[in-house]
């Protein structure tokens, strides 16, 4: 094995934790970010054009850092959820998967539409 952790080890997932621990670090200028087991989910409040850019930011740096730890980022589990009265379409976050630019699939749920969001999606 020339890098990553080894798999059903005792102290895979304490090395995994340790492995992933400046994650945060490169996310934080950005956006915010949260991380449970083995997923992120990056977030930010967009009220104006440079909160998109800077979204866009943290996920070119989320993308560089599993580059650089030679770590694979599955951008087909990548998507883009926006919550809020008035929902703007009209930007998109991208994602380099094979040397291409992949657009990431977006979900949008409007305030007060709670019968479109099931609960087993946040669990």
């Amino acid at each position: 094995m020339s890098h990553g952790i080894p798999q059903d080890s005792v102290l895979g997932p304490i090395l995994f934790l340790l492995f992933i621990n400046d994650l945060i670090e490169c996310c934080i200028p950005h956006s915010d970010i949260y991380l449970f087991a083995d997923d992120a989910k990056l977030f930010r409040h967009i009220t104006q054009n440079s909160d998109k850019t800077a979204l866009q930011k943290c996920v070119n740096a989320l993308q560089e850092w599993t580059q650089e730890w030679f770590l694979k980022l599955n951008a087909s589990n990548c998507m883009v959820m926006s919550f809020g009265r008035n929902v703007e379409n009209s930007y998109t976050n991208n994602i380099l998967e094979n040397s291409q630019i992949k657009l990431l699939v977006r979900t949008d749920h409007a305030k007060g539409s709670r019968d479109s969001i099931r609960r087993e999606t946040f669990i």
